[in-house]
């Protein structure tokens, strides 16, 4: 979990283990009466796993291998993956589940590995498992102040201190940015959902937003001016990524309820609550 989040997760009375996912010994240990495994860890960022593959791969790979045999072995009723639209690989058409798969980077090869191994464990060894494609995830208490943060905190973050907004490219990039409230929501209907066995969903918002609205739009909720600082475009990042999230809302019944201008307002009072 993020470091952000660990007085959140005290104050609930989580138990908190600190540890790695690669050590299978420790994996296997936490993961001893559990009933379902919800697997978010990961090395997350496109443009980190580009810079260092081969701690992309251990991870996102062999972290995903390891929770998946302790899985196995401690007999867990429902694993659920967090995948991502970065299987894809990008496009002008909306991606659905079944079509060909494309990634552009070492991370989007890691999360299409790690939901293969899902469907294999799903078949051979009757693992309940399913796999969620998440989409440009953004929300309260999400970092800023970290290498390649995402685009969103990092952009409610500048305008409040009012420093530069940097953006890659031209900004016409689009993205359907999805709250974190609800992805949260498709995966608990995912998790308690039978007919998710073996699965994969996309969660996305079905809702276009560029680089550059995110920018008036952070200027329409703060009454700030955005300075955008324009850089070169980075590798493996896609002009768009259109989502078809329309299996997710037949098989689960998930319907975004967040509009992007509705996230952003949670977002930005986080941000001012914490400063």
């Amino acid at each position: 979990v993020g470091r952000q989040n660990v007085p959140l997760l005290e104050r609930k009375g989580a138990r908190l283990v600190v540890g790695d996912i690669c050590d299978y010994a420790l994996v296997e240990k936490t993961i001893d009466g559990v009933d379902s495994v919800f697997h978010l860890a990961a090395m997350n960022r496109a443009q980190r796993s580009i810079q260092n593959p081969l701690e992309a791969n251990a991870v996102n790979v062999d972290g995903t291998l390891n929770l998946l045999e302790a899985s196995r072995k401690k007999n867990v009723k429902k694993f659920v993956f967090a995948s991502s639209s970065s299987v894809y690989g990008g496009g002008e058409k909306a991606c659905k589940e079944d079509q060909k798969l494309r990634p552009l980077h070492p991370y989007g090869v890691g999360k299409l590995a790690g939901e293969e191994y899902c469907r294999i464990y799903s078949e051979l060894y009757g693992l309940n498992t399913v796999s969620l494609r998440y989409v440009s995830v953004y929300g309260p208490r999400q970092r800023a102040d970290i290498d390649y943060a995402a685009v969103v905190p990092k952009f409610a973050r500048a305008i409040l201190a009012r420093e530069p907004l940097t953006a890659y490219g031209d900004g016409k990039q689009t993205r359907q940015f999805t709250f974190v409230r609800d992805t949260v929501n498709a995966t608990l209907l995912a998790w308690k959902n039978a007919k998710s066995r073996g699965e994969v969903f996309n969660v996305a918002s079905g809702e276009e937003t560029s680089v550059n609205e995110i920018a008036k739009t952070l200027e329409a909720l703060t009454g700030l001016k955005a300075s955008v600082k324009r850089e070169p475009p980075l590798k493996g990042d896609p002009k768009c990524n259109p989502i078809d999230v329309s299996k997710a809302k037949r098989v689960l019944g998930f319907k975004a309820k967040y509009s992007f201008e509705k996230g952003l307002v949670e977002m930005l009072d986080s941000l001012k609550q914490s400063n």
